[in-house]
């Protein structure tokens, strides 16, 4: 394999540092060997750090500074360079995954990571600013991002959200209104990774000013849907609906918060759900088994309410919101401070502290926080107007912005990689609830913002097959393996398989298909398994048009959805092990069109 050649301190021409966010995260081999990529071994040259920062200077002549995950042991390869016509021998230092002896992947993965920060700030400072200074404040930067990113684009995306004066039935609509999408979601560029069995509704609450709120939860026999409730900081705190385990029924609910109502369970005949915060945000999802259900799910949304209680007794669900003087259905986007490119990406700790400020974090972040007050981050803070810290602190700290995204992907791999065996080939993980995994919560934020708590829904992620190549339209066919032991499968809402591009957008093809599933009409095999066939081109037999999912003609991933889980089967699932529902098994077709284990591809 030709090795891709940079001149020193540059980034090749033919693959970006932004390509390395996708494609050196998904190169992987299985079995005891390595397989030192052209894409990994550029990626090892621009990941982490800008060639031209201070941070990235540092670790490039300071090689033994670079330390690996857990997990990861490192290795030193040598290899030759092409610099202004001459070559030259240099020593690439990388970490490489530790199979555990069960066959689990290894990846190749360039991670620079700086040796421990130093305990306080002053003590960096005694010694004068230097390049050795800046390490530290990067990696407690890059764990602080982990942590902070969530809060910080919620706080643009409800910036966004509410920048209208009427809704606009595209998602937007001022604070305490519904807006409700009335379409099932496309394979345009603003749709990221998008869910097309449902059609969305969203609002944002402001208690504080507006005072408690009654949301009205319509009755939707037969049919999916969830009135799901988040916190600031992306928590799903509470879930309303019909088709799923403990759901609270359809009815009317009063939205309090923090100093209101305080200690009632119910007024005015109405339960009472004690937020945490005065901001709530509020995303409702209707199932809608193709367009010909479309109608019947804009009914439902059109019986979704918000009147403020002060308005209830006297009006009830025929409360209007005022008029405005001016209505002004388009919005204005807005974005995380500090991360555009004319931007000091210290706003970005700046936006932060005031939203600590503003949404007091929970007690049990006290730990995390404390840790990160040494740099000057945390509620009311701002490492920019710290005094005790210098130049080569601040410049680590806005290095770790710079890099925050790519550094969420890279746990994003690592979760994936680590559960690679137990869960056949797939990612498993209980989103909604965090905690103090804030490393959930930022790939959640960054992947799939709105997860739902468990009992509610699950989604698995794919972007390998079974053998851990990374999947690719433009060169095999494979076949989607269910048993005939997952069917039923445990589901009292819907279950569906949807490719996307790896930037999260649906695949386009001229059926207009994106999904296949429990609304779809699907040949099982005499067995009763089922096989669907993933491939770029329109298989010729009827029963594999019938069973086809378009790919890319290039990388794709893979998402399996699960609404309504039975509670029985959510622990197992997640555990993985012999009595867990299996995620199917995604086989790469081979040259004689079959699979290894002999299954028949699509013609």
């Amino acid at each position: 394999m030709k090795r891709a050649v940079m001149q020193p301190g540059r980034t090749s021409s033919r693959i970006s540092a932004s390509a390395c966010d996708v494609r050196a995260r998904r190169r992987f081999t299985l079995g005891a060997s390595l397989c030192v990529t052209a894409i990994l071994a550029t990626c090892l040259a621009v990941q982490g750090v800008a060639a031209a920062s201070p941070v990235r200077q540092y670790l490039l002549k300071h090689p033994s500074r670079q330390r690996c995950r857990a997990h990861y042991v490192k290795r030193t390869k040598t290899v030759k360079v092409k610099s202004h016509g001459s070559t030259r021998k240099v020593k690439e230092t990388f970490c490489v995954y530790h199979s555990n002896g069960s066959g689990s992947p290894l990846t190749l993965k360039p991670v620079l990571l700086p040796p421990p920060a130093p305990k306080t700030a002053s003590s960096t400072q005694s010694s004068g600013e230097t390049p050795q200074e800046i390490v530290p404040a990067y990696r407690a930067g890059l764990q602080a991002y982990v942590y902070a990113a969530p809060l910080v684009d919620m706080g643009a995306k409800f910036q966004s959200d509410t920048s209208v004066t009427v809704p606009n039935h595209k998602g937007y609509a001022p604070v305490n209104q519904f807006s409700h999408v009335e379409t099932i979601a496309g394979s345009g560029p603003g749709a990221l990774a998008p869910d097309t069995e449902t059609i969305y509704s969203q609002a944002w609450l402001e208690l504080g000013s507006e005072g408690p709120q009654v949301v009205h939860v319509p009755a939707t026999p037969g049919v999916f849907s969830v009135v799901a409730l988040y916190s600031p900081y992306e928590e799903n705190f509470a879930n309303m609906g019909e088709g799923a385990s403990r759901l609270s029924p359809p009815g009317n609910y009063v939205i309090a918060g923090p100093g209101q109502l305080t200690g009632q369970l119910q007024t005015e005949g109405m339960t009472i759900i004690h937020s945490p915060y005065n901001r709530v945000w509020v995303l409702p999802r209707t199932l809608v088994k193709g367009e010909s259900e479309l109608k019947n799910a804009i009914a439902i949304q059109a019986e979704m309410k918000l009147v403020p209680l002060s308005k209830w007794a006297a009006e009830g669900l025929s409360y209007e919101p005022p008029t405005p003087e001016v209505e002004n259905p388009v919005p204005r986007s807005y974005h995380a401070p500090g991360t555009q490119a004319n931007e000091d990406p210290l706003f970005f700790w700046t936006a932060l502290g005031a939203a600590l400020k503003q949404f007091e974090p929970p007690a049990a972040d006290a730990e995390e926080l404390a840790t990160l007050a040494t740099y000057g981050i945390g509620p009311g803070l701002s490492p920019a107007s710290d005094p005790e810290l210098g130049a080569g602190a601040l410049d680590g700290l806005r290095e770790a912005v710079r890099e925050g995204r790519r550094e969420v992907a890279t746990l994003f791999h690592e979760r994936l990689v680590a559960g690679f065996e137990v869960h056949n080939g797939w990612g498993v993980e209980a989103a909604g609830e965090y905690g103090t995994d804030y490393a959930l919560r930022a790939m959640m934020n960054q992947f799939g913002l709105g997860a739902l708590d468990p009992n509610v829904a699950l989604y698995l992620f794919a972007e390998s097959d079974r053998n851990g190549t990374e999947l690719d339209g433009a060169s095999t066919r494979y076949v989607v393996h269910y048993p005939a032991s997952d069917f039923p499968v445990p589901v009292t809402g819907f279950w569906s398989l949807t490719a996307y591009t790896p930037n999260g957008f649906l695949v386009s093809n001229p059926a207009g298909r994106h999904t296949l599933g429990s609304g779809s009409e699907l040949h099982y095999e005499a067995d009763g398994s089922l096989n669907l066939y993933l491939q770029a081109n329109e298989p010729t037999t009827p029963i594999g048009r019938e069973n086809w999912l378009p790919a890319s003609t290039g990388s794709f991933q893979l998402v399996q959805r699960m609404y309504g889980l039975d509670e029985s089967a959510i622990s197992p699932l997640l555990e993985g092990g012999p009595t867990a529902w299996t995620p199917p098994t995604i086989l790469p077709c081979l040259e004689d069109g079959r699979t290894a284990e002999g299954w028949n591809c699509a013609e």
